[in-house]
This record gives structure tokens, C-alpha cells and sequence, in this order.
């Protein structure tokens, strides 16, 4: 794609955009870092970017929509009511034996020290 004198292709808006320092024509200008890129490298490019990324962005939307899919027909099928009731009664129940656990090791740490230690052989 050749721009006409005086038209500025897409690639060229884009990296005047962008601030990026390119030469379209292919001239080299002075200076230790200027770069000579072709208007249609940079455009071809950019599409391709453009292409990846939204091929990237719809395979994860399809996977996770077909996750979903498999977990809401093939799931485990149980009323949540009831699954609800049973969950909170263990959760309380663990959590009363973590506090009795707790308080069962604080009261051995605090009495211990006062123990007379038992003797081997006396």
C-alpha cells in the first residue's frame, strides 16, 4: 500500500499517535537511533496484533462458557436448603472444637509451669 503525496496511511497516524520516531520513506536521517520501518510492516502488524488478541479473548470467553455449561448440567445435584443446614452445623461444630482445643492448650501452657516435673527414679 503506497500513500499518494500529501495522504498519510494508518501506520503513519499511529505512530505519530504515538510519538514513535519513523522513517516511511525509507531515508536515513542523522542521529545514532533512527529507525526505518515500512508503512505497510507496521500496519500488517498491527492487524495481526489486533487478530491474536481478539482470537485470545474469544477462546476464553467459549472455554469458560463451556466450563460453566459442564458444571451446571453434570454437577452435583442436591437440594441447597438442605446442603445449607447440614454446612452451617459443621462449620459451628468445628469451630466449637477449635475454641475447646484452644483453651484446652492455653490452660496446659499456663499450669504447666507450676507442675513439679516428675523424677526418673527417685
Amino acid at each position: 500500500m503506497i500513500a499518494r503525496k500529501g495522504q498519510v496511511n494508518a501506520g503513519a497516524r499511529l505512530c505519530r499517535a504515538f510519538g514513535i520516531v519513523v522513517q516511511f520513506d525509507g531515508s536515513q536521517t542523522r542521529g545514532a537511533r533512527s529507525l526505518t520501518f515500512d508503512a505497510d510492516i507496521i500496519e500488517k502488524g498491527l492487524s495481526l496484533t489486533v487478530i491474536g488478541v481478539s482470537t485470545a479473548f474469544a477462546l476464553l470467553l467459549v472455554l469458560s462458557f463451556g466450563v460453566w455449561t459442564v458444571g451446571k448440567f453434570f454437577g452435583p445435584k442436591e437440594d441447597l436448603t438442605e446442603a445449607a443446614d447440614s454446612s452451617s452445623e459443621e462449620r459451628r461444630d468445628k469451630a466449637l472444637a477449635a475454641a475447646i482445643a484452644v483453651s484446652a492448650l492455653r490452660e496446659i501452657r499456663d499450669n504447666s509451669a507450676t507442675l513439679p516435673t516428675p523424677s526418673s527414679g527417685e
